[in-house]
Formats: structure tokens, C-alpha cells, sequence
């Protein structure tokens, strides 16, 4: 048996990507413009109370951070009681989930905004509810004050919002405090508080004094320079800075951290000439923007944020090969740092040059280029539709499977039969890759959470937008996947086959030693995970394939992969009116049979979960986000069918289904590359996910 399995939660926490160093250029400085570091080291008198204080390094520090406290609560005017200082404003963000919220209970925020918050709330098993910003990359707070509801614990409020710049106003925060019930923590996280400009600025202290709801999260990261101490501090009611205080790492913040903390506060007016001089940087860098064309959302962080697509990745490269590093959200814009001068120079001279570049070229229907004009990259989109014809998909797979015996598998029954050459069934020989925005792949993600394989079979995941190349891992830093060492599955394709000339898909089994893709026969994998890898199944793993109902099951995935499956890209797909209206009947009258099946039992076969219901529920999940508008399917909604609205919301809820849902990414993946469907790129903000956490009550039925 496999070694202890951290909780289902855990296991699906996205890795935070810390934006990376500059790689050297011959010729050039590079710089670091990643992190919203600040670019100046710190004041003398800083760095000598910070010496004088590492000679104290061999005792602890204080726990009770007395000094800071008292230092905070003078220059605040606040009672040391409301105080608690953590190890980062990051860190007090996952203290105040842990404190507040139970498994199960809601965390709202904007998105995009700062990536710790959906990993701070699913490491405490809460539910994050993902807002989406407005267009210019502002909170839409009436909009997360209508995503409350009586489960919400907390509400993240990100101002400046990191990565998109703007902050919200002191009205705009007065009202959501009004209309939010006093039980709903506001958590008011002001990073980069020092460089606001705008009209009408929030004073979230003179807010606390009437809302003791609200919680203020501070740090000494950014404006003060101190990113590599990690302090930050909450002001608070003082039960709530209690709370933070219990839960918090025993000694936490450094002996240094402190020194050089309450050393800041001393020299605040110093540091603030420094944030000042970094604002009129800004302001010249989004002069020079705006000269070149750019629209970029009104910045009041140390920080600007080009909106770019699926241009991000090609716009990071050339960045990079013009020695600048900045910060890619892979599918939707890069964040690149006020730094230095001169690389506020170089920085206004690069985005300029590839504006031109962009223009000239046509963006969609060519290449991207970087500063020089060298090719960054194909980003043409496959085309997915022939016209005057019904959409037959390419079911030419790698066919090799991966069994425990040569030659043959250990499922008896007569379908199962071996008809490929095999490889051996051996831990940490292979790596699952399979995007979280593709059904078929999300089939083989399920399956191997719901037998708990992780110890035997790595995962990779590439990121969920991909050009006429295939899948790449825009997702893993520098775009590499840490195991496989590739830029792009087609690697993998191509160290299986020079010559391959077919469709790059996940999932696929890569042989690690070797490089090269196993199998992408995308049945046979989840087959073989429960048949062939059963020795390192989990002890309490669940019978896919019930003998009982086995022959019953394969007519029931039969008619669901044929009809529901590939139906719904059948109408998405179809080039005719004619084509499209016979996948619609098809479509929705498989979907009928399911209603009524569904009606009277739990699940498709029965009271138990098989892989009948793993195949539908992929389709299922993304069925009003994408298939409904996306695809045209769109005699109803799922929600608008209640066994199977209800059934979805049943496994949703399960260990292993929902949590391998990510909507964003899925979004993202059908409406930027399907351009030949959805020319412009524009990504629906809805629907409101809120509702897969709704009860289902289907529990009597099995």
C-alpha cells in the first residue's frame, strides 16, 4: 500500500508561482521586475539596527513582538490589543481562513486578484467564491456583496488590487460594510497601501472604529523594503487579533524582522520620499504606455498590468530576452514592476516596440515578435470546424496500455482484451499529464485522486489554453514541466515518434526515462488506473466496475460518450445548420434518458459511484459554463433539469469530483481556442459557481 494521503483539499492547492529572478543577458543588466519588490535596499539606519540585532540570532525572538506592538499602536493611535503580526500580510490571510473558516464554509473574493487566496482558503477546506473583476481590473464590490450568503465566513477585499492595480474608494468600501451582515468578516488587505494616489482613498482605520468586522492586513514588504524579512502586521477588534495571535506560528517573526520593523517605523519619513519617487516612476511609465497605444488599468500599486491574452506567454519571452522578468498569468495578462529607472526605460522601449510589432502583424493570424522582431512563437489556433460537415472526432490514440503482466490485464471481462503491445505497471515510472480544463483528462484526474495514486503516479499539469503545437506548461515556472523537462507535450509525441502527425491530447501517459508518450487512449487509462494499478490503490478506494452491473455499464458509457460526450462537440462542432440540429436531437434526447434515469437512483448504476459516472459528470461540469453558449446546447441549462442538476451537485461535492474543477481555467480554454467559433477571445464572466455547494438532497436515494 501507497504511504498516508494528505487530505483531498490539500492535494489540490495550486502551487503560488513567485515571480523569478532575471536570467543573465550577455550585454545586458537584467532586472527583476516579478515580485513588486521594492528597488532601493534599505535605509543605513535600518540596516544598523538590523547588524546590532544579529548578534542577538542565538535567542528566540520576542513572541509577544511587544516593541513592534507598541511602535504600531503610537503610530496607528490604536490599542496594542487590536494588533497581530505575522510573517507577511500573506501569512495573517491564511491565519484569519484558518481561524474563521470551517470545512465547507465560503470565502468570497475578487479574481483575478492575489493568488494566495484560493490556496489559503483550500487549505482550510473552505470554498472559494471567485467574484470576476470588472473590465478595467476593478473589485465589482456590489457584486461580491450579492455572492454572500449564509454560509460566507470571510470577505477579501485587495486594494490596490495585486496583479490588476486599481484600489477601491473609501465610499465604495463604507458601502459594502453597510450592506454585509456584522457575522461576515471583511478582511481589507492593503499591501500596497503607501502608493495610493486616487481621489477619495480608503482610511480603513477610521472604518474599524464603526465596523468591528473589518480586519486590516499591513506589511513591511513593499513600501519599506523589507520582502526578505517577511513581517506584516493586522489591526483588528481585539477578539479577532486574539484569534490571529492563537493561531499563529509560535515565534514567527524574526528577531530581525522586529528590529528592522520598528527601525522602518523611525525612518517612515525617509522611506515614504522613497514611495514617492516611485509613484512619479509609475506615472512616467504610464505616460509612456499610453504614448505607444497601451490602455493599461489605472495603477496605484508599485505595479502595471498589461492585459494580453493568449499573447502572455509570447509577451514574457520577448520581456525576458530583452533581460526584463516579469510576472505571466498564463491566459491573461502579465504584472510587471515599477523597478529602477532604467529599467523603467527599457521597459517603456520594449512595450512600445511590441505594440508596433503587434499591429503590424495582426495578432491571431500570425506570430508574435519580440523587440527585435524575432518569432516568439505560433500562436494560430487549430481549426476545429469543416464546413458542410457533421464533426467526426480523431479516435486514432497511441494504443499501448500499461498492465501489471505482460501481454495481459486482469479485468476478465471479454471487452477488456489486450490488442496493443504493454508496458510494466512500476511506481514512478510514468507521469500522468492531463489539463484541469479538458473532460477527457479530467476523467483521468478523478480516477486517480478517487484511488489515491499519487504516490506511485506524478501529475502534470499544463496550462489551459493551447496554439496549433499542442499543450504547453505555461503553468510550472519557466514554462517547464519539473519532471518531463518540456516546454510543450508535442515533446513527448515526438520523442515517441519523429514522424508524428496527429492530435497532441490529454491525457497522456509519458514515460519519464524515456520522454515519450505511452498511450493517450484516453479510456484505457482510466480503465487500467483501477484494473492494473489496483496493487497501489488505497485501502478504502471504491469499485469503478462493479462486476454485478458490468455489461449493463459499458451499453450505459456507451451511449453517454457517444450521444452526451462527444454529442455536445458534435453541435459545437457541426459546419452546417442541418449538422448542428441533428446533434442537438441526439444531444438532448440522451440527456432526457439520464433525467429519467436519473430520477430514481443515486447514481448510473445504482447506489454506488462507477466510472459511468465519472465520464458523464466532466461533461455535466462544464455544461452551462461553456457547452450551453459555447456550443449552442441550449434547449436548457443543467440547472434547469433537476436529477441531473441535482446528481451533478452530488458528486461535485464528492472527494475527488468538485475539486478538480477549475471553471476559470475551463472558460478560458474553450473560448480562446476555438477561435474559429469565438473570433474575439472575449471569456464569459459567468455563471455564478455558487451553486454546485447548494445541497442536492439525493442522499435517499441510495
Amino acid at each position: 500500500m501507497g504511504l498516508p494521503q494528505a487530505r483531498a483539499t490539500v492535494r489540490g492547492i495550486p502551487a503560488y508561482v513567485a515571480g523569478r529572478p532575471a536570467p543573465p543577458r550577455p550585454g545586458l543588466t537584467a532586472y527583476k521586475l516579478s515580485s513588486n519588490e521594492n528597488p532601493y535596499p534599505p535605509l543605513p539606519g535600518v540596516l544598523e539596527v538590523v547588524a546590532e540585532a544579529a548578534q542577538r540570532i542565538n535567542r528566540y525572538p520576542d513572541m509577544g513582538n511587544h516593541d513592534l506592538y507598541d511602535a504600531l499602536a503610537a503610530r496607528l493611535d490604536v490599542a496594542a490589543e487590536q494588533l497581530a503580526a505575522g510573517t507577511g500580510s500573506v501569512a495573517l490571510v491564511y491565519q484569519l481562513v484558518q481561524a474563521y473558516a470551517e470545512p465547507g464554509d465560503e470565502v468570497v473574493y475578487a479574481w483575478r486578484s492575489f493568488e494566495a487566496y484560493p490556496i489559503a482558503s483550500a487549505a482550510a477546506g473552505a470554498t472559494s467564491v471567485r467574484v470576476p473583476v470588472t473590465a478595467d481590473g476593478r473589485h465589482d464590490l456590489p457584486a461580491m456583496a450579492a455572492a454572500v450568503t449564509d454560509r460566507t465566513r470571510l470577505v477579501l477585499v485587495c486594494t490596490p488590487n495585486n496583479p490588476t492595480g486599481p484600489a477601491v474608494t473609501h465610499r465604495e468600501l463604507a458601502t459594502l460594510l453597510d450592506e454585509l451582515p456584522a457575522r461576515v468578516l471583511v478582511v481589507v488587505d492593503e499591501a500596497y497601501l503607501e502608493f495610493v494616489r486616487a481621489d477619495d482613498p480608503v482610511d480603513s482605520l477610521a472604518l474599524l472604529r464603526g465596523h468591528p468586522n473589518l480586519v486590516v492586513l499591513r506589511t513591511f514588504s513593499k513600501a519599506y523594503g523589507l520582502a526578505g524579512l517577511r513581517v506584516g502586521y493586522a489591526v483588528a477588534a481585539p477578539s479577532v487579533a486574539a484569534a490571529l495571535r492563537a493561531v499563529g506560528l509560535p515565534f514567527g517573526v524574526s528577531l530581525l524582522a522586529q528590529a528592522a520593523a520598528v527601525a522602518s517605523l523611525d525612518h517612515e519619513p525617509a522611506l515614504l520620499a522613497r514611495v514617492d519617487a516611485l509613484v512619479g516612476e509609475r506615472d512616467r511609465v504610464v505616460a509612456g504606455l499610453a504614448a505607444a497605444g497601451w490602455e493599461v488599468p489605472d495603477p496605484q500599486g508599485n505595479f502595471v498590468w498589461f492585459a494580453l491574452g493568449e499573447q502572455t506567454a509570447a509577451f514574457a519571452a520577448a520581456a525576458e530576452a530583452e533581460g526584463l522578468a516579469v510576472r505571466a498569468f498564463v491566459g491573461e495578462g502579465c504584472r510587471v514592476t515599477i523597478g529602477e529607472p532604467e529599467a523603467n526605460d527599457r521597459l517603456i522601449a520594449f512595450a512600445g516596440s511590441w505594440r508596433l510589432a503587434d499591429r503590424a502583424s495582426g495578432h491571431g493570424s500570425g506570430r508574435a515578435r519580440n523587440q527585435r522582431g524575432d518569432p516568439v512563437g505560433d500562436d494560430r489556433q487549430p481549426s476545429y470546424i469543416t464546413a458542410g460537415q457533421d464533426y467526426e472526432r480523431d479516435t486514432a490514440y497511441l494504443p499501448d496500455r500499461i498492465t501489471a503482466e505482460p501481454g495481459e490485464t486482469r479485468d476478465p471481462h471479454p471487452s477488456a482484451k489486450i490488442q496493443s503491445d504493454t508496458r510494466p505497471v512500476e511506481p514512478g515510472r510514468y507521469r500522468l499529464v492531463a489539463a484541469r480544463a479538458c473532460p477527457w483528462a479530467n476523467r483521468s484526474i478523478i480516477v486517480r485522486e478517487l484511488l489515491g495514486l499519487h504516490d506511485v503516479l506524478s501529475m502534470g499539469t499544463p496550462a489551459p489554453t493551447h496554439d496549433a503545437r499542442s499543450w504547453s506548461f505555461g503553468l510550472d515556472p519557466d514554462g517547464v514541466d519539473p519532471v518531463l523537462g518540456i516546454h510543450r507535450l508535442q515533446e513527448a509525441y515526438l520523442a515517441r515518434d519523429p514522424d508524428y502527425d496527429r492530435g497532441i491530447t490529454v491525457p497522456a501517459m509519458v514515460e519519464i526515462e524515456s520522454g515519450e508518450v505511452v498511450t493517450n487512449d484516453f479510456p484505457w487509462i482510466t480503465h487500467d488506473l483501477f484494473f492494473e494499478w489496483s496493487d497501489f490503490h488505497r485501502d478504502d478506494a471504491p469499485d469503478l466496475w462493479p462486476a454485478d452491473v458490468r455489461d449493463e455499464m459499458e451499453e450505459v458509457m456507451e451511449r453517454v460518450y457517444t450521444e452526451v460526450n462527444n454529442g455536445v462537440y458534435r453541435c459545437g462542432f457541426a459546419g452546417s445548420q442541418a449538422s448542428y440540429e441533428r446533434a442537438y436531437a441526439r444531444l438532448f434526447t440522451a440527456l432526457d434518458w439520464l433525467e429519467e434515469r436519473l430520477a430514481t437512483r443515486r447514481y448510473l448504476m445504482g447506489p454506488s459511484i462507477t466510472e459511468a459516472d465519472i465520464r458523464l459528470f466532466t461533461t455535466l461540469a462544464r455544461f452551462d459554463a461553456v457547452y450551453h453558449g459555447h456550443f449552442k446546447c441550449n434547449r436548457n441549462k443543467l440547472t434547469e433539469m433537476p436529477a441531473l442538476w441535482g446528481y451533478a451537485r452530488d458528486l461535485f461535492q464528492t472527494p475527488g469530483f468538485g475539486d478538480t474543477i477549475d471553471f476559470t481555467q475551463i472558460k478560458q480554454h474553450y473560448y480562446l481556442v476555438h477561435e474559429d467559433i469565438n473570433p474575439t477571445g472575449v471569456v464569459p464572466l459567468g455563471p455564478d459557481p455558487g451553486g454546485w455547494q447548494t445541497p442536492h438532497g439525493r442522499e435517499s436515494l441510495g
